[in-house]
């Protein structure tokens, strides 16, 4: 019998893996803060139960299709060179070791892709920004035939259905759930001087989820007071415009606000270039806003171009004038994003009752970047905040112009 040696775990690591491999139950949940490789911890049981266990059928669930992507390339190039490999689909990210054991790479972003599977093992990283609906609806029931074992692991994130599994495995009468509590201080790697900065810079509710695998109340969003500044109805003035270019898979989105309320939002994406100046320009010339913004970084650049081109005509020269590039940058973003929180706190501004912009800002964060020891900000990783940055930016227009005008004698 061939043996095969994984990694070296850690103290806490080796502890917790122990557990739920000695473990009668079927539910075993992770709450676990960051800096204390959480994920490296699941790809190790990943492998011990893919080898270990011939014919079952296992599922490595991640938040985004690019770190499923990620993570089938790592295991496969991990054990390769062992020979448990007997062959694999890299258009569906799937293995299928020497044993029959097959495993599945897949993201919760797609759960709909996830029906129909009966598995034996089922591990969902960052599993708390999961919707509910999709883990009742979706990922429990591929448990219900041949489940063995269901690893969830993750940072907090509230309290959701992440936290009640958690509060069912601290519990001992709910002999089938157990729960698993990490945090950077179980690390001995863990990079001190980057905690240090993060804990002065970040806010208390996201330090204290984020690294110390805190269960906090109330949302994460760096947005407050978001639900009383809904139907806000505040004074109209002067009109205001923003563009927030989209890229790749992302929507171009057109926020115009008159005073504090937002009057329209207009979003595009799957569409020509040609196809989104042209509805853009018919908004601008239905609402005329005193300052138009566009973001410019990378596309944004080639489109202010455009824009500019296609309003080259005498009925669209007045608008033309108003079409100003913002460029982005961490600090002019920040600078922007920070406004908004304010805004939303004071209740000086007023959003419409819409479902993509109350998604996106209840799941836009901030984090500390290791590389420039900032704060960083944006929407968690698979969700789209192009809403959020267009809103974003036209406020802060409407900040920094609001008394803007022109001046003649008397």
């Amino acid at each position: 019998m061939k043996q095969y040696v994984g990694a070296k775990l850690t103290a806490k690591q080796k502890e917790i893996a122990t557990e739920i491999i000695g473990s009668t139950a079927m539910f075993h949940v992770i709450c676990s803060g960051r800096q204390n490789g959480k994920s490296y911890l699941c790809k190790q049981l990943l492998l011990y139960y893919s080898i270990n266990n011939p014919q079952w059928q296992i599922m490595y669930v991640s938040m985004t299709y690019s770190q499923t992507n990620k993570l089938y390339k790592e295991i496969l190039n991990a054990i390769k060179p062992s020979g448990v490999i007997a062959y694999t689909n890299s258009k569906e990210n799937s293995i299928v070791l020497v044993n029959g054991s097959e495993i599945y790479f897949k993201s919760y972003n797609n759960a709909d892709a996830i029906r129909g599977y009966s598995l034996d093992l089922l591990i969902i990283d960052e599993a708390a920004f999961c919707k509910d609906e999709d883990w009742n609806a979706v990922f429990r029931p591929t448990l219900s035939v041949r489940g063995k074992k269901c690893i969830l692991c993750s940072t907090p994130r509230g309290r959701n259905w992440f936290y009640t599994l958690y509060q069912y495995g601290i519990d001992s009468e709910n002999p089938n759930y157990k729960a698993y509590k990490a945090t950077y201080k179980d690390n001995p790697f863990a990079n001190a001087d980057e905690i240090n900065s993060a804990k002065k810079q970040l806010p208390d509710k996201i330090f204290q989820s984020e690294y110390l695998a805190e269960f906090v109340d109330g949302s994460l969003s760096v947005f407050d007071n978001v639900s009383n500044c809904v139907n806000n109805e505040l004074p109209s003035g002067k009109k205001y415009a923003a563009i927030d270019v989209g890229r790749q898979n992302d929507y171009t989105v057109l926020t115009i606000m008159s005073g504090g309320n937002v009057i329209f939002i207009g979003r595009w994406r799957g569409k020509t270039w040609e196809d989104i100046t042209n509805n853009i320009i018919v908004q601008l010339r239905c609402y005329q806003p005193i300052s138009c913004w566009v973001e410019v970084n990378g596309i944004g650049d080639v489109f202010v171009e455009m824009l500019q081109t296609a309003l080259q005509t005498p009925m669209n020269a007045d608008i033309r004038t108003k079409i100003k590039p913002w460029v982005t940058s961490n600090q002019s973003k920040n600078n922007a994003v920070e406004q908004l929180i304010t805004d939303f706190q004071t209740k000086s501004i007023n959003i419409p009752n819409n479902d993509d912009l109350l998604w996106e800002l209840n799941n836009f964060e901030c984090s500390f970047s290791k590389t420039n020891r900032a704060i960083c900000y944006g929407g968690r990783q698979g969700v789209h905040d192009d809403m959020v940055m267009s809103l974003a930016i036209c406020n802060y227009n409407r900040q920094r112009n609001r008394n803007a005008g022109v001046y003649y004698f008397g």
